[in-house]
């Protein structure tokens, strides 16, 4: 039972669970992770998930979720719907569960401020863009709903990483 708080070491609990993580430093930079299965000699199958470490944690952290979604959701998908697409949507839900989604954001707003994206990134390891997707995803804002900033372009004052916000002011 996760519960709807963070889960504080993704690592960690997918290992929990039986799962051998692999960090691995991959030079292809399309490489983000991969779902596989180990076979012991004696037969025994165990469920192996490899992630990229040249991505910065939040993307790792949803790479795990994704890859995750592609060994729990295996066989269970009918045709004609997107496997990738269906672990996004698993990735995003088991990071940031719908209800946790609507106690700290509420819903039908219609504007999300960017200082609270940027807390919710940093509380939770889900990217910014990760929470601006779960909020529409969860009703919490509509697809016409807005930054609320004057810029679409955001830039972390830790890391200097710089965004361009497809999503702005309409």
């Amino acid at each position: 039972q996760l519960g709807l708080n963070p889960i504080a070491d993704l690592t960690d609990t997918l290992e929990g669970l039986g799962l051998l993580v692999i960090v691995a430093d991959e030079e292809n930079p399309g490489f983000s992770g991969l779902t596989a299965k180990a076979r012991t000699e004696d037969g025994r199958e165990y469920p192996v998930v490899a992630v990229s470490k040249r991505w910065p944690g939040d993307r790792q952290r949803f790479t795990l979720a994704h890859e995750l979604g592609h060994l729990l959701l295996e066989g269970r998908l009918t045709d004609g719907i997107n496997e990738e697409k269906a672990c996004d949507r698993f990735a995003g839900a088991f990071l940031a569960p719908r209800v946790a989604v609507l106690q700290l954001l509420g819903a039908q707003r219609h504007a999300l401020e960017w200082q609270e994206l940027y807390v919710l990134k940093h509380d939770s390891g889900l990217s910014m863009a990760g929470w601006l997707q779960r909020a529409k995803q969860c009703g919490a804002i509509t697809e016409t709903a807005h930054l609320s900033s004057d810029a679409n372009i955001l830039i972390d004052p830790v890391t200097t990483t710089t965004w361009h916000w497809r999503l702005v002011h309409q």
